[in-house]
């Protein structure tokens, strides 16, 4: 799928239009948001192709694609959604239902960049749109294969500012175990993960990634090993990903190499 993807929003861009059209045309030519496409564009998702020119129409498009998949998710879950028409300070979507509300940041990185940097994610910004957009909670979802693996300032502030930290993973995890389900999950469980960490000053990633595995379990009424299969199945499209990006790269190489 991802290359179909990778092509599509080329061909969007290619047809002109101001940014908003590009994105309605884009939604409309990957129907239907159904649970089984949610559930296999949020295991692709989050990795900027490397044919994508930096700051290009096409990055800016898939960026915006990465926010709607994980819209479609929540709304697929039972709670209401929508993807922000604001191209800068401001939330990328926001979540409402069950009688509370959520802003969401999406991020999306090329797999030749490591996001090991806190700034990277902006998480003061995400408290302070919060706060701008009277939401009741905070959080950030990323590729968990781009989060830090030890001591990182990202998880000081993301307890401090009360900003959830999810993956891609964990979305698609709740996706399908509310569809299995029939209900949908008890997110409050994971919007206030901060709070059931024993010691926020010793913090490190392997301890954080367990406090929220643990509350996306709980939230959804599903297994701990169907979570670890769906890390795994994002894990596995991940690498596919990157040897395609690689290969993009060194199809580029021998072009160069081929010149008189």
């Amino acid at each position: 799928m991802i290359e179909d993807t990778t092509r599509t929003i080329m061909e969007v861009c290619k047809a002109g239009g101001s940014f908003p059209q590009k994105i309605s045309r884009l939604y409309e030519r990957l129907k239907p948001w159904n649970v089984d496409t949610i559930t296999s564009r949020l295991c692709f998702a989050g990795v900027i192709p490397e044919m994508y020119a930096h700051d290009s129409s096409e990055e800016k498009v898939y960026a915006k694609y990465c926010d709607i998949i994980v819209s479609e998710a929540f709304r697929a879950m039972g709670f209401q959604s929508a993807v922000s028409n604001v191209r800068s300070n401001a939330a990328d979507l926001y979540v409402d239902g069950a009688g509370y509300s959520a802003i969401c940041d999406v991020k999306s990185f090329r797999p030749s960049r490591t996001a090991l940097n806190p700034k990277d994610y902006k998480i003061e910004a995400v408290d302070r749109w919060r706060r701008n957009q009277e939401a009741d909670h905070a959080f950030l979802v990323a590729p968990h294969t781009q989060f830090p693996g030890g001591i990182s300032r990202l998880y000081d502030e993301a307890i401090r500012y009360n900003v959830t930290l999810l993956s891609f993973a964990h979305v698609e995890f709740l996706v399908r175990t509310a569809s299995s389900a029939g209900q949908r999950p008890d997110l409050r469980l994971i919007w206030q993960v901060a709070e059931t960490i024993e010691d926020p000053a010793e913090v490190r990633g392997p301890s954080y990634w367990k406090a929220v595995d643990a509350a996306v379990v709980r939230a959804s009424g599903g297994s701990e090993s169907a979570l670890e299969e769906s890390k795994r199945r994002y894990e596995d499209e991940f690498r596919n990903q990157a040897r395609l990006q690689v290969k993009y790269w060194e199809d580029r190489l021998q072009e160069i190499r081929n010149m008189p």
